[in-house]
């Protein structure tokens, strides 16, 4: 009995192949395609299995009423006059973001009250640790970019999370520019 139904099943993929290469000799390889062959197996297939309809496909004639035979002369595919669309290629993964240092600069600018120059800013602690000593090193440049001092400014018990605004004063005439060179914190 086993036997039988292993020799039934190979005569129906057999046959299953046939039907399938005669369709595409009869509506030509090119103008079937691959997305168009592939629809086509699986229909095929699919009513080899049982998985059919009782009705035929658009465009192709009709199994007599009462006839188990598949539907004959199928509705060839419009031939395609556009050019298969190129494939997309993958987005990119995203780059994983570089993690932010535990003590960062914000931001910096030049103040003066009057009297006094001062380079200032925001520092911000970025860790899940308070620091008991922060202190932020300013090297100061004259217009023409030649260092003429340095300056800094520290604080103590810097919270976890928390920002210090400092100032850090420039008692030297000709500073034009300045910029952080160092923060350290412990």
């Amino acid at each position: 009995m086993v036997f039988l139904v292993i020799i039934g099943l190979i005569g129906l993929a057999v046959a299953i192949v046939l039907a399938i290469v005669a369709v595409f000799k009869l509506v030509g390889w090119k103008t079937v395609g691959w997305t168009a062959g592939a629809s086509l197996v699986a229909i095929v297939v699919g009513a080899a299995f049982g998985g059919g309809s009782s009705t035929a496909p658009t465009g192709g004639t009709p199994a007599p009423s009462g006839s188990s035979a598949p539907a004959s002369n199928p509705a060839p595919a419009p031939p395609s006059n556009s050019a298969p669309a190129p494939a997309t290629p993958p987005a990119p993964a995203p780059k994983p973001e570089k993690p932010k240092p535990e003590l960062e600069v914000v931001e910096v600018h030049q103040e003066g009250d009057g009297y006094v120059q001062y380079a200032a800013g925001t520092v911000k602690n970025n860790s899940n640790r308070k620091y008991g000593y922060v202190q932020v090193e300013i090297n100061l440049y004259d217009g023409d970019g030649n260092q003429v001092g340095s300056t800094l400014a520290n604080a103590n018990n810097l919270e976890p999370g928390a920002t210090w605004k400092f100032r850090a004063p420039v008692f030297e005439d000709n500073v034009k520019q300045f910029k952080v060179v160092d923060i350290t914190g412990f």
